[in-house]
């Protein structure tokens, strides 16, 4: 929406809302920031109804509540969750049935679209089709491997291969980007996992309709994980409690595709979540009574009755931070 082909379209938009008494602010925002699993950047544009019977903008005008939101907004900034972090053992209750559901369907063959396309692709390497298998072993000796379909399976191996170094052992960039993979996209993507500076391995993008293929060997943690990635662990990677005794039920009672769907289409969430929130605690309230009030629920952070002047307490900022991370868990 921000570049050449597609901006005058957004001004049109932007346009016509200003006429009517908004203003506005695009942001652009690398979803990883907030907890997500989507290293896309994304656009996020907060309107202001100006003048506003709930906001002061007299003090500083709009562009200052807009610079105090975009302070919040830069303190809101998590990273993005670690995939070690959620994952079930291969031996899991959950990880077991959806592995027993896989095997009673018959993978899908070869489609006549999909195998010119793959053709094409290893054709540039220099290799014959299909002439290279799955390089990691414990993904060939994994009982997964054998539910995916011809299609996935060879984008897996192709992914694997362009990934592995002729001599020597894979780089630990290299080991994060096989960690997963989404099978189910076109093999001319590239949706694989990556390191965070601090050494967590981040998930792929999650998406709709998405087969995240994990392979995934830690030497410091002992984990052992070659699969799919299930739908219950899709939706913690963004950012659901599904191990809340209130959701836990629920959770289980639907498949793991559902779930997979699910935690595909939510991507935002969180994000909008960080936003409300920063608006909220960037916001000056017009009337003192509101202001007041709001300044007596901060002090009393511990529900009394009495400020808390001398315990130090947290201020609007960090309390907004932790409404963020408390909705994220």
């Amino acid at each position: 929406l921000v570049n050449d082909l597609n901006k005058p379209s957004l001004d049109k938009v932007l346009y016509g809302l200003s006429v009517r008494g908004y203003d506005h602010k695009v942001y652009v925002i690398n979803c990883s920031d907030y907890a997500l699993p989507q290293r896309k950047l994304r656009i996020y544009i907060v309107f202001v109804r100006v003048p506003n019977r709930v906001f002061d903008f007299s003090s500083g005008g709009v562009s200052a509540f807009f610079g105090r939101l975009e302070g919040c907004l830069r303190s809101f900034k998590i990273g993005g969750p670690s995939l070690t972090d959620v994952l079930m053992a291969d031996s899991h209750p959950k990880v077991m049935k959806h592995l027993h559901s896989r095997q009673e369907k018959e993978p899908k063959g070869w489609e006549s679209g999909s195998i010119d396309i793959h053709r094409g692709v290893w054709e540039k390497l220099g290799i014959g089709w299909q002439v290279i298998r799955v390089k990691r072993e414990e993904d060939r000796q994994s009982l997964w491997l054998a539910t995916l379909g011809a299609r996935e399976k060879d984008s897996l191996a192709y992914h694997q291969h362009v990934n592995t170094p002729r001599t020597g052992r894979p780089s630990k960039e290299q080991l994060a980007k096989m960690s997963c993979y989404d099978v189910n996209q076109s093999i001319t993507q590239r949706s694989f996992g990556s390191l965070a500076e601090d050494n967590r391995v981040l998930c792929c993008t999650v998406l709709p309709k998405a087969k995240v293929y994990l392979s995934i060997d830690d030497d410091d943690t002992g984990i052992r994980i070659h699969r799919l990635l299930h739908g219950s662990e899709a939706l913690q990677l963004n950012g659901w409690p599904v191990n809340n005794e209130r959701l836990r039920d629920l959770v289980d009672s639907h498949n793991p595709k559902f779930l997979a769907d699910l935690a595909g289409n939510s991507f935002a969430s969180t994000v909008i979540v960080a936003i409300v929130a920063a608006t909220l605690f960037s916001a000056k309230y017009l009337k003192e009574a509101a202001v007041e009030a709001n300044l007596d629920v901060a002090a009393d952070s511990d529900g009394d009755g009495d400020d808390d002047d001398d315990d130090d307490g947290p201020s609007a900022l960090e309390g907004a931070r932790l409404l963020l991370t408390r909705s994220l868990r």
